[in-house]
């Protein structure tokens, strides 16, 4: 059964954050996207997804903040049940000291960066929080403002814990979708690291101009 009534935050959204956003909000889900007022300003007329399969879905408008300081907080410092953090690892010190007054004492935190080890910093800001890591595995580009294009598949993978499985197993059912491929995993850690090493690839795949699959199954590259 869905839980609409679960409130989702996204903070720091940017590429990612706006595709998982406007995912969420087409999903029937209650969410707010804490962005740039530049970002804010490309999302006033709402969000347009599309991917590589030719899918293509809208929303007419969004929830944003792009002002921590401004009354628009105060407003929305209702219970966060859900908080994707989307900035990228540069920012998560300064992100873990913005995004408090959303932390509430059962806000799960799902940590959306590249690479391992940042989400001991959140751990550490949030001690009695469920801190989550989370895998996005495709690219998203704008193509004009509001408008996100996924261009590669993959699913979002949610990391599953003993202690959290029931929560992300239920968060799994309720947003997997075409506009939105998720999963989940036990084994996060060799998954970000795959994700690491296929990375570090991508200089010589754009050197060598040929699928990446094709470029893995040639020894030399």
């Amino acid at each position: 059964m869905s839980n609409v009534s679960q409130q989702h935050l996204i903070f720091g959204a940017g590429l990612i954050g706006c595709y998982i956003g406007g995912a969420l909000n087409i999903l029937g889900k209650r969410v707010s996207l804490v962005c740039r007022p530049k970002i804010k300003l490309g999302l006033s007329s709402g969000i347009r997804l599309t991917d590589y399969q030719g899918n293509d879905k809208s929303t007419v408008s969004i929830s944003c903040i792009d002002n921590l300081l401004n009354r628009e907080v105060q407003k929305s410092q209702s219970k966060i049940d859900i908080l994707w953090l989307t900035v990228k690892c540069t920012g998560i010190d300064q992100a873990v000291l913005d995004m408090k007054p959303w932390v509430h004492p059962n806000t799960l935190i799902l940590c959306c960066q590249n690479g391992l080890g940042s989400d001991a910093i959140v751990k550490n800001a949030y001690p009695n929080n469920k801190v989550l890591r989370v895998m996005v595995p495709f690219n998203v580009v704008e193509s004009q403002p509001g408008q996100f294009h996924r261009g590669s598949e993959g699913s979002v993978t949610i990391e599953q814990t003993k202690d959290t499985a029931h929560k992300v197993t239920q968060l799994v059912n309720e947003l997997q979708s075409f506009i939105l491929p998720i999963t989940s995993t036990q084994y996060m850690n060799a998954l970000l690291w795959a994700k690491l090493q296929l990375n570090l690839g991508n200089s010589v795949n754009a050197l060598a101009d040929i699928p990446v699959k094709a470029m893995l199954q040639q020894r030399s590259y």
